[in-house]
This record gives structure tokens, sequence and C-alpha cells, in this order.
């Protein structure tokens, strides 16, 4: 028996628990991970579907239920917390006897001891069966005796799902009591302070399973980090296997319609630092041009503005907190349900991470489209967990997308030979931006530099980047080098961490002109009058900002990865990447000739062709 929510009754909010019958009433709890469970448990599914009430303890499951047109409409998640306390609350009033029947019997000698406080007019029981994957027909018959014995005024049962479930339905005929009996296991835990709920924020947020992942990763990374794409699966299976009117944009297109995008896995546009933010610079008010309604969701804390419109995009600023872990993830979250409000036909989201959602935004019923950037889990920045969860995000964001867009070929074969994505696969290469010569003398006067006289690096201070090796070698070379010639670092790090205050001190130390993060104009002059540009990086997609250096033919230096030989530089541009002595060799080969400019064949990179082909994508969506 597959378990299909569509034709479940559920409890439709908190409010209906007070609402619930006296007498012999069997109140069970529906998440995520027990509808998967269902699709292979055949008992389970019958003890869900057949028992007195069904709790929608989810977001999930609520949203799964609008999204499916389902016979219930749960109006909030209605956990199992909230019956715990609402039953405990309303037999307190009154007085009674309460009996707790699972667990541990330190978890039951906390639960009575806090229920002493919480509780004055309630009389605790409680009961510990053997610890063990199965009860024998002695275990069962001891536990229904001593419920029965106890004859309680409210029994909550506890020993995790699915077995709290199938041993309450399998024996709820013996069971000779005259209350409301509850399976709630997690509710023990919270109770009794052995497992601490999620704060409030993230409850509201829909958080709460990203919150226990992070506090007990190993417990429930199965849980989540395979369940919850697996729920999004089986609801988009049955989905599939209903006989729901589909969508009116479905069965009758409007090739005149103007698609309404909006863009999410970016911190915005425009002027902030970043690969993504400048690729969505460029890309997003050529497609207004094109005929597009473009929406970029921001990151608010990143926005020095209080625009709502740049250049014929949308802005729309949403709250994130601010943590390096986090910010993404809970971001795209919540820009796919402000897209979803805002009734999207394509969402497109940018980056493996945020493309862990890419599945949600298809259950919601949207397009998606996702553009891979680059292995973000090769960042040296990244913990095991974190590295897991982005090669997940990068498999959800090809397996459930519409179409894939990739930056290089290089990214194109990796996503064919680790996720099996070939179909709808878009090779749109990054632009290199139009170059703005311009001089800035007080601004250079104001770093201590001169034209023609310093070695150019902009990014962002992460260890990928690998400019703890530039310093180095830029040490090392200046010893042979005019003292005139200096090195400029443009960029800074998002998150202040050990790396970027060591890389600083060291960079200071040595004479190295740190500039911050830098746009406009100051970040033109640098270019324009810049002896080299180097990049030696250990992971990139395709770097904007060797792109944009070559579009102000500046001499280049770069590390020998894959993502920087696809641009075809002369070998002499090249260096292995980690090779201190090689980059030293290149810097002052570069600084021991006079000042020169390259003329680089950049048709392929160029941003109206992108455009164009980003545009067609979205049109075989219509």
């Amino acid at each position: 028996m597959m378990l299909l929510l569509r034709t479940l009754k559920l409890m439709e909010s908190r409010d209906a628990i007070k609402s619930i019958p006296q007498g012999k009433v069997l109140i069970n709890t529906i998440n995520a991970h027990s509808y998967n469970t269902a699709q292979k448990d055949e008992l389970f599914a019958e003890a869900l579907a057949k028992g007195d009430y069904l709790i929608p303890d989810g977001a999930s499951i609520v949203k799964a239920c609008r999204w499916l047109k389902a016979i219930s409409q749960p109006k909030e998640r209605v956990a199992g917390w909230d019956l715990f306390t609402i039953e405990m609350d309303r037999l307190n009033r009154k007085g009674g006897k309460c009996f707790f029947m699972g667990s541990s019997e330190k978890i039951l000698q906390r639960i009575k001891e806090q229920a002493a406080k919480d509780y004055p007019n309630i009389r605790v029981e409680t009961y510990s069966p053997p610890y063990k994957p199965t009860f024998s027909e002695e275990d069962n018959a001891a536990i229904v005796h001593v419920v029965n014995e106890a004859s309680p005024d409210l029994l909550w049962i506890g020993m995790t799902a699915p077995k709290q479930e199938k041993w309450t339905y399998q024996h709820w005929q013996e069971l000779n009591i005259h209350c409301h009996a509850g399976t709630v296991g997690a509710v023990f835990d919270f109770y009794a302070g052995a497992i601490q709920r999620a704060p409030l924020w993230w409850q509201e947020h829909s958080l709460e399973w990203l919150y226990r992942l992070m506090k007990e990763p190993r417990r429930m990374w199965r849980r989540y980090i395979i369940g919850n794409p697996l729920f999004l699966w089986n609801i988009f299976k049955e989905k599939i296997g209903s006989s729901i009117t589909p969508d009116v944009r479905k069965t009758n297109p409007d090739k005149e319609h103007k698609m309404k995008i909006v863009v999410t896995g970016t911190r915005g546009i425009p002027n902030i630092m970043g690969g993504v933010e400048t690729h969505s610079e460029e890309l997003f008010p050529r497609m207004v041009a094109l005929g597009y309604d473009v929406t970029v969701i921001r990151r608010k804390s990143y926005a020095g503005d209080r625009l709502t419109e740049w250049r014929g995009v949308h802005l729309v600023d949403i709250d994130m907190p601010r943590k390096k872990a986090l910010e993404a993830i809970v971001h795209t979250f919540r820009a796919i349900n402000k897209a979803r409000r805002m009734g999207t036909d394509v969402v497109h989201i940018h980056a493996v991470g945020p493309a862990l959602l890419a599945p949600y935004a298809k259950l919601l019923g949207m397009k998606v489209v996702f553009t891979h950037h680059g292995p973000d889990y090769d960042r040296d920045k990244w913990g095991a967990v974190a590295k897991a969860v982005l090669r997940l995000g990068e498999w959800l964001g090809c397996r459930f997308a519409d179409h894939v867009i990739v930056i290089s070929s290089v990214i194109r074969e990796l996503i064919a030979r680790q996720c099996g994505r070939t179909r709808n696969v878009h090779l749109i290469y990054n632009g290199g931006p139009e170059p703005e010569f311009c001089h800035e003398p007080e601004y250079f006067s104001e770093l201590g530099i001169e034209e023609g006289k310093y070695i150019l690096g902009v990014c962002r201070f992460v260890p990928e980047k690998h400019l703890h090796d530039l310093v180095d070698a830029y040490t090392s070379a200046i010893k042979h080098l005019p003292s005139s010639i200096k090195l400029v670092l443009a960029g800074d790090a998002d998150f202040e961490d050990d790396y970027s205050r060591a890389l600083k001190q060291k960079a200071r130390e040595n004479g190295v002109v740190l500039t911050g993060f830098v746009r406009g104009r100051k970040l033109h002059s640098l270019l324009t009058n810049a002896l080299c540009y180097v990049l030696p990086s250990s992971h990139e997609g395709l770097s904007i900002a060797l792109l944009e250096a070559m579009r102000y033919r500046l001499p280049v230096v770069v590390s020998d990865i894959p993502a920087n030989k696809e641009v075809g530089l002369p070998d002499e541009c090249y260096h292995e990447v980690g090779d201190v002595k090689a980059l030293t060799e290149k810097l002052e080969a570069m600084a021991s000739q006079p000042l020169q400019r390259k003329d680089y064949d950049m048709g392929k990179y160029d941003w109206d062709a992108i455009a164009r082909q980003v545009g067609e994508v979205y049109d075989a969506m219509r």
C-alpha cells in the first residue's frame, strides 16, 4: 500500500487539537521522513492512514498538500510538540493520570521530574520497554498489561517512527483505555531536555530540519541529506500519477507572454564583488533588453543601497543569517518562496550550494534553470560536511533542473561523469566586461603606486585563490626588481577568518598594497594601468576577473588548472598551481620587460551573444 498524501485526512491547525472528542482516540503525526518510510513499509502506511487523527508535523507536508491539491489543506504545520503541550495543559486543568510508554529509564525519570514542575495536577507513570528491534509476544503482552493496569487519562507512546505507530496500530484493540493516545517519540527527548528544539526563528522559517542536522549530523544526515530530496521525488511521482488539472500556463501557452524570471544564488547586483555577482550584473540587464521580466533576489546585508530597480532589473532584498554555512541555503529557500508568490515562470538558480533547493522549486510547480559555475566543494574553505552538502547540491541541481547551463567544457564533462546529466545541458561561457579605460591620479597617489609599475590581483581573500603564494612570490621577486614595482591586491573576505587575517598581515609586512573591495572607476583605473594580472588559484569555474583583465589587454599569469587552461592562453602565461618558485620567475620576467599590452580573441566571451544564448534556453521552456 503506497501512502498517498493527497488522499489523507489531516488536521488543519493547532486549534483543531482542542476539538478532538473525548474517548479512545489514536493520534499520529506525519512528516517528510515518515512519508518516505511509508512508501516502502506497508504496515506503517496502513497505521498512518487508519488512525483517528493525523497531524501534519512538517512545513514540507503542508506545502506538498497545496501543490498536490490534496483533499486536506492544512493551514499550518502542527508539531507533535503542539499536540503534547495542548493535551497536557488540558489534563492539568482538570487533573488526572498521564502514562509515558517508551524511551529509557533515564529519559523517563527526567520527564517525571519536569512534569511535576510544569503540570502539578498530573500524576505521571512510565514504562521503559525492552530495547530491541522487535518485541516478543511476551514483551507485547507485558506492555499492554502495564498500560491497561495504569488506566491513564492520557497516553504517550515514544519508541521512534515507524515502530511506535505500527505497535500501537497492531495492539490498539488490546489496549483497554478510554483516552487520547499520541505517538510522539521525539517529544520525549525534547521534554526531557536530552535534545534541544530549534529556536523559534528556525521553526518559523521551516528550517527546524536544518537546525537538527547541524546539531546531530551523524545521526540525522541520512534523514535529511538523502531523505529530503527523496521526499521531493516521492511527491513528484504522486503528482505525476494524479489526475489533478494541469496548470493553465502549461495547457494554454501564450507565446507573447513576457516570461517572468527570478534569479537567486547570487548575493545581488550592482557593485557587489564576486564572480556570480559580476556574471549577473552583466547578463540580466541584457535579458531585460531582450524582452524578459527579470527579478534578482538580493541578500539584504550585501546590498549597500535601497534600489528596487537597476537597468530594468527588479531588485528584491531578503534577510538571511550572516553565517557562512547558512546564508546561501536560507536565502535561496526564501527566494524560491518569494518567486512562487510572484507567479514566476522560471527560477534561475546560480551555483551548486543554492541548487540544493532545485527540487523544492520544482515541487512548487516552477521551471528551473541551474547555472553551474564550478565545483565549489573543491574550495579549501569548506569542511567535510559542507563539501558533502555541496556535492549533493550539484547532483540535485543536475537531476531536477529543466535546463543546466555550464560555463566551461570542464564542468560539462564533470556533470556528465558525476551526475549523469547530458540532456538539456548548454555550454555558455562567462563574458569579459567591456573595458572602461581611465586614469585616477588621486587614487593612485592615495595607494602609493605608479601607473605601469604594479602587479595586480583581483579576487576574494579565500584559500583557493592562493594569494599567499602570490605574496611569497612577490617577496622573492622584488629582491631582483626595482623598488617601485608594487603588488596590489584588490579584494577582501566576505567573512573575516584566520586565513584572511593572516594573509593581510603577511601582505602588509611585505609592502603589498591592499585596496579592499573596489568597483567602478577605481577598479577600471587599476585594470587600465597594471603591469600585469595574476591569478594563481587552485579552483575556478571560468574566472570573470581573468576575462576582464584580458579585455583590458593585460599580460596575464595564471595557474595551470583546467578552467584556466580552457581559455587557451600561450604556454608562457601558465605556472603550476602551488609552485611559488615558478610563479616568482614569471613575475620577474614580466617586470623586467617594457610595459606591454596583448590582443586576445574574446569572440566567445561577448556578453550580448551570451544573453541571446540564455534567451534561447528560456524560450525552450515556454
